[in-house]
């Protein structure tokens, strides 16, 4: 009697060939991609130098004629003008050679922030240069309040400057080291994608 193999003895079938060329290349590709960010991220972190945040904090009220009114300029945003303003008259300051060439540049640099009744407004600056990052924070604040009391979002408000800005503090510039990370993982992807073609090419 002629015995038969079971069938739980028999090898299994082969994998289709395309899958494993598929998670090769998805291998490689996560491979050039990871070094790419890796890489400029550490040049990123090289490249970006050090980064200083000056801070200063406002309370903005209605005027006393208008007290039972709401707010006269709530989450007023910093305007180009309000800027430009502040970098003219920063531009006075010794320090001011570290500053920004245009009004655009430094409004990248400043931000704002409310609080949760819009009457505490926090006016912040960064720059490569402590000095200079405090200055232009004071600047901004200055002419943000002499916006603010002159009716730029309506009827004028009354501001009290809280804490006036000092002197920048270092910070961490995280988004330097992301976004070379980012065109790092970019360049991996190409650099991957450039090999595959010339290794199809090749006869």
């Amino acid at each position: 009697m002629t015995q038969t193999r079971s069938v739980l003895d028999d090898p299994p079938p082969p994998k289709p060939r395309w899958l494993g060329r598929a998670a090769a290349v998805l291998a490689r590709l996560i491979k050039f991609t990871v070094a790419g960010a890796v890489v400029g991220a550490i040049i990123g972190h090289l490249l970006g130098g050090p980064v200083y945040l000056s801070r200063g904090y406002l309370h903005l009220d209605a005027p006393a004629s208008q007290s039972s009114a709401k707010l006269a300029a709530p989450q007023q945003p910093l305007t180009l003008s309000i800027i430009a303003t502040a970098l003219a008259a920063a531009r006075e300051e010794p320090a001011g050679a570290s500053l920004p060439s245009s009004p655009s540049s430094a409004l990248n640099h400043a931000a704002i922030e409310f609080g949760q009744t819009n009457d505490i407004v926090e006016i912040s600056y960064r720059g490569s240069d402590p000095a200079a990052a405090g200055c232009m924070a004071s600047q901004i604040i200055k002419a943000y309040s002499n916006a603010l009391t002159s009716g730029i979002g309506g009827s004028p408000a009354v501001v009290t400057v809280i804490a006036m800005p000092v002197a920048g503090r270092p910070i961490r510039d995280s988004w330097s080291t992301v976004m070379y990370g980012l065109v790092g993982a970019g360049i991996g992807i190409t650099l991957c994608a450039a090999l595959a073609v010339l290794r199809a090419a090749r006869p």
